[in-house]
């Protein structure tokens, strides 16, 4: 779809070798039949001699054509493989899509309707000539343009929730968000044996709290989080009681030596309430603030999807 040029380039190769393989077969059964049927001295045999020098000519020919073939094949599959961060990107996008039926039975997206949406996006993105560019350039689109397609069937309440799945996903394939911080920003625990360090102020940190903390702790990036808590308690406190607690600064050092992601991390800890919001200011930080605006319905765009095999359904819900 991308470079049509080059995938019947592909094609014709893979025909034209099929073809030169079977003459070569063909030359070969030739020659052991006049072999076979030869009688007495074969040099003395006329056509076995023109036979065996024709297909000399003809066996040289094939080889090198053959050679030929298989550098040009070798220079599109070259080509081909520098696209394949678009693959991947579309990879990671089409599961995230199909988790979404976790979230709700309801969501169900298939994989020709996917492939169609990639298809229109390679049509519709910005063309460039330097592969790099094409390569953003089209990720970018298809990436939105999922996101646009498939808010058009969520509930509301789950639009934000599948901007932070896109996002995550998408830095996941990056190699930007560690699993085991990923794991606990979603259970809250990680594995070993959290310190028995006592709780430094009972007043305002309940039970939940510190053993969130405790718990973080045992996380590469916070080993030393405990240690610096206790001794910071007050400063902290502030950061508990702010309002705005999800872009509130963290107390020294650790609002410059945490990622965005990793603040969520404490924020979850010390603030889960806030959480839900850190994300938006998440994802319009990594991918854009256009992933946390969902466009209104278009119902002329919904109809330009629609074909007489793909139809629009309507669920109203109160």
């Amino acid at each position: 779809k991308e470079r049509p040029d080059l995938e019947e380039t592909k094609n014709n190769l893979v025909v034209t070798n099929a073809a030169m393989q079977k003459q070569l077969k063909e030359i070969e059964d030739q020659i052991l039949r006049l072999l076979s049927e030869s009688s007495g001295d074969i040099l003395d045999d006329e056509q076995l001699i023109n036979t065996l020098a024709q297909s000399k000519v003809t066996s040289d020919d094939i080889k090198v054509k053959v050679a030929e073939a298989k550098k040009t094949s070798e220079e599109i599959d070259t080509t081909r493989e520098e696209y394949r961060p678009c693959a991947f990107r579309a990879a990671l996008l089409f599961f995230c899509v199909a988790d979404m039926a976790r979230v709700d039975p309801m969501y169900q997206y298939s994989l020709p309707w996917f492939v169609n949406l990639y298809n229109r996006a390679i049509d519709d993105s910005e063309p460039a000539e330097d592969i790099p560019t094409r390569i953003v350039n089209l990720n970018d689109f298809f990436t939105y343009s999922l996101y646009v397609n498939v808010c058009r069937s969520l509930f509301e309440t789950h639009k934000l929730l599948f901007s932070f799945t896109v996002c995550i996903k998408v830095l996941m394939g990056e190699n930007l968000i560690d699993f085991v911080e990923w794991r606990f920003l979603l259970s809250g625990s990680a594995l070993g044996q959290p310190s028995d360090t006592p709780n430094p102020s009972p007043d305002w940190i309940t039970a939940q709290i510190w053993s969130s903390i405790r718990s973080m702790c045992m996380l590469p990036a916070f080993q030393e989080f405990e240690a610096s808590f206790v001794e910071n308690v007050d400063a902290w406190r502030a950061y508990f009681d702010d309002n705005e607690a999800h872009r509130a600064t963290l107390p020294a050092p650790w609002d410059d030596k945490l990622s965005q992601f990793q603040k969520m991390l404490v924020l979850r800890c010390i603030r889960n309430d806030k959480v839900v919001q850190s994300f938006q200011d998440f994802v319009a930080e990594q991918i854009g603030q256009r992933f946390i605006e969902p466009p209104p319905f278009d119902l002329a765009a919904s109809y330009r999807d629609a074909t007489a095999l793909v139809p629009l359904v309507f669920v109203l819900s109160p």
